[in-house]
């Protein structure tokens, strides 16, 4: 089990743990984003409907998926469009 945040949600965006840190402090137990909700950690297992990335940074976050974000994730395998760590987190989705 993953102890340590991959992610942190706030103001309707994911982040990375050093943009967040950066964005709401090294404490953000209890923070509030500007929409007036808790800075919120991801810890990887949320099921997700796409592969996500920081919106500050565009960094890769690893998490798991849901059999919509397995489909999104076949599909740019199939195009020829998905980035390599998608490839790397996700081997078994190739053909």
């Amino acid at each position: 089990m993953i102890s340590t945040p991959v992610a942190f949600a706030a103001d309707a965006a994911l982040y990375c743990p050093e943009c967040a840190e950066r964005l709401y402090g090294p404490d953000r137990s209890g923070r509030l984003d500007r929409e007036g909700n808790e800075v919120w950690p991801m810890f990887g297992a949320e099921a997700l409907d796409a592969p996500a990335h920081c919106d500050a940074c565009g960094r890769f976050l690893p998490s798991a998926l849901a059999e919509e974000g397995e489909r999104v994730v076949r599909e740019a395998i199939s195009q020829g469009t998905a980035p390599e760590a998608w490839l790397d987190r996700w081997p078994w989705l190739a053909p």
